[in-house]
């Protein structure tokens, strides 16, 4: 007799729910690693527009040139403050994907601990047939050669 688990089912949502919380993970991984890229070249450019106004005020710049250099870093800054914001939530939901991801593992081993320990058990029962069968031959046998 072919082993049946009676959990089949329950076995494969629990494998679902864990390949769907691996997917929610790597999506806000995804969203994580982006915002910080967008931090990174927002930095670049807030750089190289100071680098740009150092230059050109050595060579002589309007006042309204200055004026609108700084208010374009603070615009900038600005930015990357709210960017910082989305990195910090981006960081928690992360780990709210990584906990849910945990929950879902250890839920889908529980059950897959179960089908070891019940195939464990059906192969002990079948093997205990199977010896019973060859006794019952060899008696069998036995008797027939009296």
């Amino acid at each position: 007799m072919a082993f049946r688990f009676r959990f089949a089912t329950l076995l494969n949502v629990r494998r679902i729910q864990e390949n769907l919380a691996q997917q929610a993970l790597s999506q806000a991984q995804r969203q994580l690693s982006s915002l910080v890229a967008m931090r990174e070249q927002v930095m670049i450019r807030k750089e190289t527009l100071r680098a740009e106004l150092m230059t050109r005020m050595q060579g002589g710049v309007t006042s309204e040139e200055v004026r609108q250099y700084y208010t374009y870093l603070h615009h900038l800054e600005e930015g990357i403050a709210r960017i910082d914001e989305n990195i910090e939530k981006a960081g928690r939901l992360v780990d709210e994907k990584r906990e849910a991801l945990l929950k879902a593992k250890r839920a889908r081993k529980g059950i897959d601990r179960l089908r070891e320990i019940h195939k464990a058990r059906h192969d002990e029962i079948e093997r205990k047939h199977e010896m019973n069968f060859l006794d019952e031959i060899a008696v069998i046998k036995a008797g027939g050669e009296r």
